[in-house]
């Protein structure tokens, strides 16, 4: 078990994430808690507090996770929408979802996606998918040819005969932040929502390509310093917070490519 003040999330060729923390150390491995300590007596007041800090930071991980997922596979060009003609209970929709990816995995060898769950203003239950299933549409950001339509409703007939199917080609149509497409779905309205356990998103888990994590130790003076190690990229977002018993502060930098800015 060792230490690092540097975490560093390459996500693919084009997004690096920096974590860094001049004067503290974080230890690496799993920090048990002391089970002899005391349990402190919580207000329902902070209960309930806790419970939707929790829920806010699972939704806040999960928006992360793809948006690393996506940057480290940049061939998810494929945006396919399903919905149903009729109300349906989650767990015959998820049934129905691992349905649909089986028929597809036969389809097309290394196959993959992340899909996201959405819920209607009815309560209806949408799933929105990026993939990089080879699919031949004629696609157009404004109005779909009759060409697109029908590919669309032969798909349905062979993939998803529960309602109806949209699938649109970002590439082709310009739309270059694929990420947008599914986070804007992870809202807090989910917050409001008994899932029971039940996932939000998911994703192909054999054929993705993963975000690379490095914990190292490093000694820099300042932040200009630091940057100096990531030259190539430039800052898309940053962001600073306390760590630790004595409020040191860990420095986050999120980063792209500088040809890759958009």
């Amino acid at each position: 078990m060792g230490f690092y003040n540097l975490k560093i999330i390459n996500s693919g060729d084009e997004r690096v994430e920096v974590y860094y923390s001049k004067d503290y150390k974080i230890r690496t491995g799993e920090v048990k808690k002391n089970r002899g300590q005391a349990r402190r007596y919580k207000t329902k007041e902070q209960v309930q507090y806790e419970k939707k800090k929790n829920k806010l930071t699972n939704l806040n991980n999960s928006r992360n996770k793809i948006n690393r997922l996506i940057a480290s596979n940049p061939d998810l060009d494929k945006f396919i929408t399903l919905t149903y003609a009729e109300s349906v209970k989650m767990e015959d929709s998820k049934k129905h979802l691992a349905y649909f990816f089986t028929k597809l995995r036969r389809k097309q060898e290394g196959l993959k996606y992340i899909w996201v769950l959405e819920f209607q203003g009815n309560g209806n239950i949408h799933y929105h998918i990026l993939t990089n299933l080879k699919i031949n549409i004629d696609t157009n950001r404004y109005r779909k040819s009759e060409r697109h339509k029908e590919v669309e409703r032969e798909f349905s007939d062979k993939y998803w005969k529960h309602g109806f199917v949209d699938i649109r080609d970002l590439k082709a149509e310009g739309n270059t932040n694929v990420a947008k497409y599914l986070t804007a779905y992870i809202t807090k309205d989910m917050m409001d929502k008994e899932m029971n356990g039940k996932r939000i998103f998911g994703y192909s888990k054999g054929t993705m390509d993963k975000p690379i994590i490095t914990k190292v130790l490093e000694e820099v003076k300042d932040q200009q310093e630091l940057l100096k190690l990531f030259e190539e990229y430039d800052i898309n977002f940053t962001n600073s917070y306390s760590i630790g018993s004595f409020g040191d502060k860990v420095n986050y930098f999120d980063m792209v490519k500088k040809e890759n800015k958009k």
